[in-house]
């Protein structure tokens, strides 16, 4: 259970820079 919760926190920051890199 934990890990996933890590693991939902690591795809949300890969998610934001994904983003950061399209915006750019």
């Amino acid at each position: 259970m934990v890990g996933g919760v890590l693991f939902g926190m690591g795809g949300l920051r890969l998610i934001s820079r994904l983003v950061h890199r399209g915006k750019k």
